[in-house]
């Protein structure tokens, strides 16, 4: 007879079970390395003025430290990776003369105004225009009397 056993006590095919060991501590490393101190509460009225500013510009309360950190780190940050800002009536993206030769036949291709946007266009004005002139040539024109159907126009076609 057979006796079930978990899943978690089977042992995976082929491998041993994984062993949990915590790690002895070294008898020369130090207990705990030291801590900053907390940050000591502002008083209520410094609280309050700092929760307005930051409602005001949608955000929490905000250290100055914090904001110029975040100022200094937004200054010195590339720009975001991705496809290159078309401005209306421009021939080339933003930032064309800083561009890798890869980057401007990327944004040439599938960049927001390149040849893929272009033939994107081109087959929906297509797919418009073959639908208009169908219905141009099988109801309106017939039906105007420019020519005659050889079935008519209510007729279903029929098999020979």
């Amino acid at each position: 007879m057979r006796v079930a056993t978990p899943p978690a006590a089977r042992p995976r095919a082929g491998r041993p079970p994984p062993v949990r060991a915590e790690p002895a501590p070294r008898p020369d490393a130090p207990a705990d390395p030291p801590r900053p101190p907390p940050p000591q509460p502002l008083p209520d009225e410094a609280r309050l003025e700092a929760l307005e500013r930051g409602a005001r510009r949608g955000r929490g309360t905000e250290t100055a430290a914090a904001a110029a950190a975040r100022a200094e780190a937004a200054a010195r940050a590339p720009p975001p990776p991705g496809p290159a800002r078309w401005q209306a009536n421009k021939l080339l993206p933003e930032g064309w003369e800083t561009m890798t030769p890869a980057q401007k036949v990327t944004e040439l291709y599938q960049g927001q105004r390149g040849v893929l946007f272009w033939l994107n266009q081109a087959a929906w004005y297509s797919v418009i225009g073959v639908a208009f002139g169908w219905v141009l040539f099988r109801f309106v024109l017939p039906a105007i009397g420019v020519y005659r159907l050889a079935n008519g126009l209510g007729d279903a076609p029929t098999a020979l």
